[in-house]
């Protein structure tokens, strides 16, 4: 990425938001996240056509939307009555039918969970094609193939089986006929490689967000620093919306494409008793936390073997200022109950 990439309207780069996004806001998923076999982001005339998120509320200032797909929910809940009177758009804003608030939101699970089918169905084919496709093709694997891998050692790896999404907007800009052509003229070097044309870009709109915060399991919560996500740039390129591909994830996705990834996949195996059980997590004696799909015929006081993925978060508690190293259980097996 250029150093001239940092126009007033510009987003910090992609190697920025990844980093952040890891060591912050997915402190959720430091390594990978839950993928979820759902419908991709259609389009047609610059609308968005999800067809898998629904409206739970709609209030004046609030709006709450739910994804559920293999028995995991995904919430957003979005804050609006902050949206300043100097946005570009205020009076006609209608965050039901936004579209970029359905990007948004599609960008940040899509990040969080991995899901990497949906992360790309973001961003132009062209480039997906040069900076996903074209890299995995080279070790023999197909579209179809990578995505799968990475399915199948994120899901299973992964046990977040209750996401909300909480933030607020903030801010709405267009740009200046000066910034506009600032940049496109910043991300020329970057559609040029991919093919495309940057001065087919049509319309480029900003939204800042801020107070962001993520709840794992209805119990652990990750925060985001509010700058974060300040300057979140959308593009039209040939009728239709996109995000800017400084905002495309390429690095994780080779990892995981390749579906042999250690880190995700050893096995460890611990036996305790259990201290605090949840709807979704299970938590020790001596403080070993654990995401767990079904915890109905455990107890507080059963004595269990669990056998765990190494891989791990680091998250905290609500209404703690504790964090806690966090793994998947695979297997509960409960064996007696202390006296």
């Amino acid at each position: 990425m250029e150093n001239n990439e940092n126009t007033q309207l510009t987003n910090p780069s992609k190697k920025k938001y990844v980093l952040k996004i890891t060591a912050i806001c997915l402190a959720v998923c430091v390594f990978a996240g839950i993928a979820f076999c759902i419908y991709i982001f259609m389009w047609n005339s610059g609308e968005s056509k999800s067809k898998d998120w629904t409206i739970e509320s709609n209030t004046v200032g609030n709006i709450r939307m739910c994804m559920t797909d293999a028995g995991r929910t995904v919430s957003l809940n979005i804050d609006y009555s902050a949206l300043s009177e100097s946005s570009s758009v205020t009076e006609d804003f209608d965050a039901e039918t936004d579209i970029f608030i359905k990007m948004f939101g599609e960008w940040m699970t899509s990040m969080c969970k991995k899901d990497y089918d949906r992360h790309f169905s973001l961003f132009q084919p062209e480039f997906v094609q040069t900076m996903f496709t074209s890299r995995i093709e080279k070790q023999g694997l197909s579209y179809d193939e990578a995505i799968a891998n990475i399915h199948e050692i994120s899901f299973n790896t992964y046990g977040f089986y209750s996401m909300e999404f909480k933030y607020s907007l903030v801010n709405i800009t267009v740009p200046s006929e000066e910034e506009f052509e600032s940049i496109r003229d910043t991300f020329n070097h970057k559609f040029t490689e991919a093919g495309l044309d940057v001065s087919k870009i049509e319309a480029i709109i900003r939204y800042d967000f801020a107070d962001f915060e993520i709840i794992i399991n209805d119990c652990y919560l990750a925060n985001a620093e509010d700058d974060l996500f300040n300057n979140f740039m959308f593009y039209k390129y040939n009728g239709k919306w996109y995000i800017f591909p400084n905002l495309m994830e390429d690095d994780h996705s080779i990892d995981l494409a390749y579906g042999d990834n250690s880190y995700y996949i050893n096995e460890a195996t611990v036996t305790g008793v259990v201290e605090e059980v949840g709807k979704y997590y299970v938590v020790l004696i001596g403080g070993m936390n654990f995401l767990v799909e079904n915890t109905e015929n455990i107890s507080v006081g059963d004595n269990v073997t669990i056998t765990y993925y190494s891989a791990s978060p680091y998250l905290r508690k609500i209404g703690s200022d504790s964090i806690c190293n966090i793994h998947t259980a695979k297997l509960i097996t409960p064996s007696g109950i202390q006296n």
